[in-house]
């Protein structure tokens, strides 16, 4: 069987007889679910009235995606962990170039922060010769997400000069 959480009933019990009376149109609340046998659910519910004392109550089940982004939270924040002191420059970068994340090392190589390079364009940091070469670079991962391939440019530092990086790209992530 499966029953509301004891914690969770007065507040249910109250938003659905506000509801049914006509005190309230109708409203939302998150409900914790026991089942026997099986994981507790946390569900939304939203409430709205059908017909006098009469409540009709959609339910989106929660659980699942609150698990997916518990389970997102823990893998980025071991990332950043294995990032955090590397003196390599870790980064992520979308299929049109623009940066998603990048490690502080960043700032020992090339004086930007991390945060300065926040959806910037990777394009704006790449010397403009060596852009084509990129380009065709990321046509080759999008072609084949399981390659990895190096390449040698030079992108430019906070001081306006460039620095010559070797870099090493996989995992190609059409989502990232």
């Amino acid at each position: 069987p499966t029953v509301v959480r004891t914690e969770d009933r007065p507040a249910l019990a109250h938003a659905i007889a506000a509801v049914a009376s006509g005190d309230w149109p109708g409203c939302s609340l998150e409900v914790r679910f026991l089942q026997h046998g099986r994981e507790d659910r946390t569900v939304l519910l939203h409430l709205e009235a059908d017909a006098p004392q009469r409540v009709r109550i959609n339910a989106t089940d929660l659980t699942s995606e609150r698990e997916t982004r518990r389970i997102l939270q823990e893998y980025e924040t071991s990332l950043r962990a294995l990032t955090a002191h590397a003196l390599d420059i870790w980064g992520l970068v979308n299929d049109n170039g623009t940066i998603r994340s990048m490690s502080e090392s960043v700032s020992v190589h090339l004086g930007w922060t991390a945060a300065e390079l926040d959806n910037a364009p990777i394009w704006d940091l790449i010397h403009p010769e060596d852009r084509e070469e990129l380009r065709e670079l990321y046509q080759t991962l999008k072609a084949d997400p399981q390659a990895v391939r190096s390449g040698v440019y030079r992108v430019r530092h906070k001081d306006g000069g460039y620095r010559t990086l070797e870099s090493t790209m996989s995992g190609f992530n059409p989502e990232v």
